[in-house]
């Protein structure tokens, strides 16, 4: 059983957003921001990916393991972080916090919090 947050808005319906770490944040990265429409964040760990690739590209593999480390880092950061910033996102365009529920799916936990 996971438990989600539901949001809803006016004209835009209902939104279930998982409590915890946000897996799909971990195997995607910045893609995973971009996809939930988080763009400045996006944006920003699209940066820092960059940044972190310039040592391996000026000093080869000597440089493999702390490439590695600090982008390791960045998408834990990232899978623990993704989903308030999403939650935020939804609040300022207009959602509105109903309640938390518990439920298997996304569809499953709107479902509950309909019917009250």
């Amino acid at each position: 059983m996971k438990t989600f947050n539901i949001y809803e808005h006016p004209e835009l319906g209902f939104q279930a957003i998982k409590l915890g770490i946000c897996w799909p944040g971990f195997v995607f990265g910045g893609l995973w921001l971009f996809i939930c429409r988080i763009w400045g964040k996006g944006f920003l760990v699209l940066l820092v990916e960059i940044l972190l690739s310039i040592p391996r590209i000026k000093y080869g593999k000597e440089a493999d393991g702390l490439s590695f480390l600090f982008g390791t880092l960045l998408l834990i950061y990232i899978a623990y972080n993704s989903n308030e910033w999403e939650e935020a996102i939804l609040l300022k365009r207009g959602f509105i916090f109903i309640k938390t529920v518990d439920a298997e799916t996304p569809e499953e936990a709107i479902s509950q919090a309909k019917v009250g």
